[in-house]
């Protein structure tokens, strides 16, 4: 069984090394949630495109890396 299996996984950023790391981490069981400043609107379409085809979770835009909930 892989290190990875079933591993909650952060990344920061989407891009290119986001990417790659997204699909590495996905390929090997990981749940991976990216997190990135940029709007989905600003992010290469490419890039997300391919990233959402991993079933990846996001959390984007300004407020990307504060806290939520009470």
């Amino acid at each position: 069984m892989g290190v990875f299996k079933n591993k909650k996984i952060a990344i920061v950023g989407l891009g290119v090394e986001g990417l790659s790391s997204a699909l590495y981490l996905v390929g090997k069981g990981a749940e991976v949630t990216v997190f990135d400043k940029k709007e989905k609107g600003i992010i290469e379409n490419d890039i997300l495109e391919k990233a959402q085809k991993l079933q990846v979770n996001f959390v984007l835009g300004e407020f990307y890396c504060q806290k939520s909930g009470g």
